[in-house]
């Protein structure tokens, strides 16, 4: 089985963040397997729950000491930081800030984000 959303985050994600620092942020990559939309349902809702309060307030997590490989610390805590769904659609990716990425799942009538549509409230479009 193809790992879709690992092999975009370790083989195009970190290595722009790397050259692209963003700050301080918590984000989530979601993958649309080559289609053109991304249904609301695959941002869960303690993803969502996590990153709207890493926005809005404070955060903090510790990371579990199962963690395979080298971990890079015991935890992390985050206050009013940056919080990001990054979608990758075929053509492109982007970053969506959770506040808009909320507000679009209340107000829209479909069930899922188009490309179209995320271009449009995207706060940043990489091609």
């Amino acid at each position: 089985m193809i790992k879709y959303e690992a092999h975009f985050i370790t083989s195009v994600l970190l290595p722009y963040l790397s050259a692209n620092p963003i700050g301080n942020a918590l984000w989530e990559a979601k993958h649309t397997k080559g289609k053109d939309f991304l249904p609301f349902s695959a941002v869960e809702d303690h993803q969502v729950r996590w990153l709207h309060n890493a926005r809005i307030s404070a955060i903090s997590y510790k990371i579990s000491d199962d963690a395979r490989g080298q971990k890079p610390s015991d935890g992390f805590s985050l206050e009013k930081s940056n919080a990001y769904i990054i979608i990758k659609y075929p053509d492109f990716f982007c970053f969506i800030d959770i506040l808009d990425y909320e507000k679009e799942e209340r107000t829209s009538t479909r069930r899922s984000l188009t490309s179209k549509r995320a271009r449009e409230i995207a706060c940043k479009i990489i091609l």
